[in-house]
């Protein structure tokens, strides 16, 4: 699935879900990391970097789109994908305007998780290219061009 093992932090408060998610995301070549509640899913948030967050939206104290706004203050923000046996559209929509990935409905289908986790990882490695990209374009002001040939460090 990718080349060096991600990180991604589960959170679920129904016990029996949270370690049968956490079977089937470690089964697909992933490192996870899980707890029950929000308060201490954003302490594991702030203690390690995770490149996704998997996340109910009702959780005891502090509920998911709470999470997801506090991770996306983070530099360089996880994915962020939210669980809910109590979606509407309108959670969705909201879910997506503040920078969720993807919103899933339970009974959750496990395919369909995977999938959206593949998803989100695969977007989370192509924006942090483009930073990298836009940070050495950016640091030589050659117009875009772009040349490694002696010849053209020659012409540069």
């Amino acid at each position: 699935m990718q080349t060096e093992t991600e990180k991604i932090l589960l959170v679920e408060d129904d016990d029996s879900l949270r370690k049968l998610l956490q079977e089937e995301l470690a089964d697909a070549g992933l490192e996870v990391c899980s707890c029950a509640d929000a308060g201490e899913a954003l302490q594991l948030l702030e203690q390690g970097d995770f490149s996704l967050v998997v996340s109910d939206l009702r959780l005891p104290g502090e509920d998911g789109l709470w999470l997801l706004q506090q991770a996306q203050r983070r530099t360089m923000p996880p994915g962020f994908i939210i669980m809910t046996a109590f979606g509407t559209v309108s959670q969705a929509v909201e879910a997506i305007k503040q920078g969720a990935d993807d919103f899933i409905t339970k009974p959750v289908d496990l395919d369909h998780l995977i999938l959206c986790v593949e998803r989100s990882l695969e977007t989370r490695r192509l924006r942090r290219d483009v930073q990298r990209f836009r940070e050495v374009l950016g640091s030589e002001d050659f117009h875009g061009i772009i040349g490694h040939s002696r010849s053209m460090q020659d012409l540069f």
